[in-house]
């Protein structure tokens, strides 16, 4: 499946709707991202501005959800604008409207810990989704993709594991130790090699300790290193085709999200400056709120609506191809890379200049 993306025309063709408009979708997605990842740190860790901090940071990662969401529904209707609905049915997208709904339960049932830890993990892994730069992507794919390949390692390791750690609770049980621990105290000493001061006292599990340690540390550690090695070197090797067709993906739902959105109601000067503006509005807002001056208006609509019009600004472009009326054609120049004269090439040529 990555053959097609050596082809130059396709090349091409990602480049122009890449260009044209999908990385300013990104470019929006990011720096709001990152908005809702510096108001979590501050919310953490500054103590100094109480509950309109906490409050202003939920209201606009709440905001940011529900934006999330209907840039989902905007995604289904332009699948179901060309017919293929059940397309939308992927488990990228399941885990996309997952992780962006995740927010909203703050709204429903309040601001939880669970809640407030998984929202914190999802912005910083959001960090990762570098598409603007290729250079920076090719170096994170092949890390991010060696999850799949040490799936089969990582099965073999948990089986070990399990064994080790069912065998150290018969020991502990018969020791009258607190089978509580046992899990906690395996995975420290299988993961880290630490060898508890307990195992002393008995002889059987002195043994099982010394053969679970140098199993894992010599063995199954091993094993993962080589795979980490060899899938690392696998996937950096086609992470160019792979970047490809990541940004193919990309490129694929914005067309998608396009074709719903009106992109021709302003040139996209007037929208960069309307997003401008929707962007000091949030800060503006935010900065008078922690201040300690209230509003009698809801923070979320608000949010939503300056949050939305960033977004909806990034689908302005009226000189797209896509939006033109009549036909049109796109046009590519590729380099010719002409060969080094061989040495038959040299000697005739000079044959040439002495006849």
């Amino acid at each position: 499946s990555l053959v097609v993306f050596q082809n130059t025309t396709i090349r091409c063709l990602l480049d122009l709707i890449w260009w044209e408009g999908a990385i300013g979708v990104d470019l929006v997605q990011c720096l709001l991202s990152l908005w809702c990842l510096m108001l979590l740190t501050l919310d953490t860790f500054s103590s100094g501005y109480g509950e309109e901090l906490a409050t202003i940071t939920w209201d606009f990662v709440t905001a940011r959800a529900l934006v999330d969401v209907l840039h989902e529904v905007v995604q289904l209707r332009g699948h179901m604008k060309i017919g293929q609905t059940l397309h939308y049915c992927t488990l990228g997208n399941v885990f996309d409207i997952i992780r962006c709904a995740l927010p909203m339960v703050v709204l429903l049932q309040g601001k939880s810990r669970l809640v407030h830890i998984l929202v914190v993990l999802v912005y910083w892994m959001r960090l990762l989704e570098v598409n603007a730069s290729e250079s920076m992507s090719c170096e994170l794919l092949p890390i991010m993709h060696l999850v799949r390949g040490l799936l089969p390692a990582s099965i073999v390791a948990l089986v070990g594991f399990c064994s080790l750690t069912h065998a150290f609770y018969i020991l502990v049980d018969s020791d009258c130790g607190l089978p509580a621990d046992v899990f906690l105290d395996s995975f420290a000493m299988l993961i880290t090699g630490d060898i508890p001061e307990r195992a002393k006292s008995d002889r059987m599990r002195l043994c099982l300790t010394y053969i679970s340690i140098l199993a894992f540390t010599v063995f199954f550690l091993n094993i993962f290193i080589g795979v980490i090695s060899e899938n690392y070197n696998k996937q950096k090797q086609i992470s160019d085709l792979v970047f490809q067709k990541n940004r193919a993906r990309l490129c694929c739902t914005y067309m998608l999200r396009a074709s719903v959105v009106p992109g021709r109601l302003c040139s996209k000067r007037c929208a960069g400056l309307i997003a401008l503006l929707a962007m000091g509005l949030s800060l503006f807002l935010q900065y008078l709120v922690i201040s300690g001056h209230g509003f009698p208006i809801n923070m979320k609509l608000v949010f939503f609506a300056c949050q939305a019009t960033m977004l909806w600004c990034a689908y302005q472009n009226p000189s797209a191809p896509w939006l033109k009326l009549e036909a049109h054609y796109v046009w590519y120049a590729e380099a010719l890379r002409l060969e080094a004269p061989s040495q038959l090439d040299r000697i005739q040529a000079q044959l040439e200049e002495i006849l």
